[in-house]
């Protein structure tokens, strides 16, 4: 039972993480959107944690409540729409909040990141492009197990090596492309470093 209950928020963490790397490769492959990627993918990668956070906060104040309605002797009480309006109130705040949380980290990490010197976002972005390329292999490697392909581990770990290197290469030739024009106001780096000479 314990290693099924730290299953589910891992699993749930890395759904969140393969979407995340799904919107990095949409916005890598559209133009328009290319300077997003890596806030595109940090906004889905936070949403696991905040989810298992607020998951685990809501167990606690549910078995709390049934704790403190046993200790009062209510167990004839009636909480069904009490629990169920509490339940979409949950719900909602839940949402609501974790899409705050996302949206302002990304925003503060797209703010940052055209801050950076250009040797600097070329290591980030090369290093957190790698990152995303081990995700979609790991999520393209449990796609491939769900449909019974066995691919066998050196195929899996080739793969694997691939893609990390492949995302960390293109994420090196590329970086120019990741993160737009250099910053007008409150700029900390000058013009020449933003574009790396």
């Amino acid at each position: 039972m314990s290693a099924m209950a730290l299953l589910i928020p891992l699993l749930w963490c890395f759904t969140f993480l393969v979407l995340g790397a799904a919107a990095f490769v949409v916005c890598v492959t559209t133009p328009p959107l290319r300077r997003y990627a890596l806030s595109a993918a940090l906004w889905w990668a936070l949403w696991g944690p905040c989810l298992t956070f607020w998951a685990l906060f809501s167990a606690m104040v549910g078995v709390a409540g049934i704790y403190g309605l046993n200790r009062m002797g209510t167990h004839g009480l009636h909480v069904e729409q009490w629990a169920r309006g509490f339940g979409i109130g949950l719900g909602m705040l839940v949402v609501l909040s974790t899409a705050a949380v996302a949206s302002t980290a990304a925003v503060l990490h797209q703010a940052l990141v055209r801050r950076m010197t250009f040797a600097l976002f070329r290591v980030y972005a090369t290093a957190v492009s790698a990152a995303i390329g081990s995700v979609v292999g790991f999520g393209l490697g449990v796609l491939a197990a769900a449909y019974g392909v066995g691919l066998g581990w050196p195929v899996f770990m080739l793969a694997m090596i691939a893609l990390v290197g492949g995302f960390g290469y293109f994420a090196w030739r590329g970086t120019r492309g990741l993160r737009g024009s250099a910053p007008e106001r409150m700029a900390w780096v000058t013009a020449e470093e933003f574009r790396g000479g």
